[in-house]
């Protein structure tokens, strides 16, 4: 006879799930085929299905997809910001082992002295807190602009990740086009550098469309955009008194 009870928690079952913990009320004894032909291959076809999803939403609907989290719905999507990890790093990683590596440097300074070489290293160093900066910058940015949203500022680095995953994937896949192709689809990876640059203006946009006029939405995201330039403007230079001190 079948135990009415969750296997994990002892919690009457009424479900298909555990209202106590949250299990699956089916959960039974492992055996090797189960766990090869359900729990293993579900795991993994759950887990690619929530990065697709959630890849997908942060390229064509990032506003909107936040907005989705933020009101609950969450299951389906992957976490935002490993998901952004994971995108950084494969960033980081095609651009150290492109042919143009080496040159590097030399073409970010034409006469590299010993400060700048200084700070170019402390950059490829800390790119990653560098660039995860953009989060909290953004965040800050709409919290202050966009009140009438109603949303307290973790709200706001939810809306700020979703865009700023939906950057690095285009920046992924600019670097991709650029080393593969190069110089066939230089162009092309240009183009990709400024829709980079346009996220945050489409996140905004799909958040604040329904409590804004499109006037009001065009002057906010102007001086949003003057902020953040100021913004990193004041991070590198801190970030360069801190280096060379």
């Amino acid at each position: 006879m079948q135990d009415h009870k969750c296997l994990n928690c002892g919690t009457p079952l009424g479900g298909k799930y555990c209202s106590g913990c949250g299990q699956k009320s089916d959960t039974h004894r492992l055996t090797l085929k189960h766990f090869l032909t359900h729990e293993l291959l579900h795991g993994v076809w759950h887990l690619e299905k929530g990065i697709i999803l959630t890849v997908k939403a942060a390229l064509m609907r990032p506003g909107y997809a936040a907005l989705d989290y933020i009101a609950g719905k969450r299951v389906k999507y992957y976490n935002v910001f490993y998901l952004m990890l994971l995108v950084l790093a494969a960033i980081i990683f095609t651009i150290n082992h492109s042919s143009g590596t080496e040159s590097f440097d030399k073409e970010l300074i034409e006469d590299p002295d010993e400060i700048a070489e200084k700070f170019i290293t402390a950059i490829k160093y800390y790119i990653k807190p560098l660039l995860f900066t953009l989060v909290p910058l953004l965040a800050i940015n709409s919290f202050i602009l966009y009140r009438k949203l109603k949303l307290n500022f973790l709200e706001h680095i939810i809306v700020s990740g979703f865009t700023v995953l939906g950057m690095f994937i285009v920046a992924l896949l600019s670097a991709i086009l650029s080393i593969k192709y190069y110089p066939v689809t230089d162009s092309i990876s240009s183009v990709l550098g400024w829709v980079v640059l346009l996220f945050p203006a489409l996140s905004q946009y799909q958040v604040s469309k329904s409590k804004y006029t499109l006037f009001g939405f065009g002057w906010r995201l102007i001086i949003s955009f003057i902020m953040f330039v100021i913004e990193i403007f004041i991070i590198l230079f801190l970030f360069g008194v801190y280096v060379i001190s």
